[in-house]
């Protein structure tokens, strides 16, 4: 029996798995990221697949996919409010550390 977990590259053919998997609630919650709908979930992850910036790996346990870690940078987070009739647009740069960030007005 292998009891060894590894780490590796996710193919194309770990996607079908991934999706079962992210339809868990339980999983969901661990994640804190919603449950995608198929045809979202597939175009997202063949998106970020792409995206060099991004490490993802499957985990397998027993040579079965058992999971997925993503790694991905946050560089800026627009946000939306709405205050006193008034639309405003804020962008957070998140590359500084949480002491340095501030809050701008998005022209």
């Amino acid at each position: 029996m292998n009891t060894n977990v590894v780490l590796r590259v996710v193919s194309e053919n770990d996607l079908a798995i991934c999706f079962e998997q992210q339809l868990d609630p339980e999983a969901n919650a661990l994640a804190a990221f919603p449950a995608r709908d198929e045809e979202t979930f597939y175009a997202h992850w063949k998106k970020i697949m792409r995206d060099e910036s991004v490490i993802l790996k499957a985990i397998v346990f027993e040579n079965q996919v058992a999971g997925n870690i993503v790694s991905f940078e946050i560089r800026t987070y627009a946000c939306h409010f709405e205050s006193n009739e008034k639309s405003r647009f804020y962008q957070r740069d998140f590359s500084q550390s949480p002491l340095e960030m501030t809050t701008v007005r998005k022209s």
